[in-house]
């Protein structure tokens, strides 16, 4: 009973985590996004534009790479672990990772449309999104990967 209702505790906080992550990426977007089109911020260098596109779609694909990568190894790790809280907590970790892997190139690409006024960097912030909220923690992921 004691470790049914600690794995539960634990995958709350799984849960905030990754809420709280999202939230701060959202927030961001929607902060940068304001201030660009009402004009409180300007555009500081549009002529960087080109570059930054290729910069934040490789900064992606490298990130979701790692990040599943790193993700792989923890559940291969963890699948010879018997504790339940132990594996927990290595799922913990991998999930952390992937969102780090995640959260930065969204960040960088609110950056580059705060910095360039291109709207086509809200589209790469979009798809690093949708990445993320494809990453979010649910027991059957857990039990089937670690």
């Amino acid at each position: 009973m004691l470790q049914e209702n600690n794995f539960e505790q634990k995958f709350k906080v799984i849960n905030i985590i990754y809420l709280a992550l999202g939230a701060g990426m959202l927030l961001s977007l929607v902060m940068f996004v304001f201030m660009i089109e009402s004009g409180v911020a300007q555009v500081v260098d549009e002529s960087i534009a080109d570059i930054l596109k290729i910069v934040v779609v490789v900064i992606a694909i490298s990130g979701y790479g790692a990040g599943k990568f790193l993700y792989g190894m923890n559940a291969k790790k963890s699948k010879v672990e018997t504790n339940v809280i132990t594996k927990l907590n290595n799922y913990q970790t991998a999930c952390l990772i992937v969102w780090a892997m995640l959260e930065g190139p969204g960040l960088f690409a609110c950056i580059a449309y705060f910095m360039t006024g291109d709207k086509l960097f809200l589209a790469f912030f979009s798809m690093i999104f949708m990445g993320y909220v494809l990453s979010k923690p649910s027991v059957s992921k857990f039990q089937q990967d670690f």
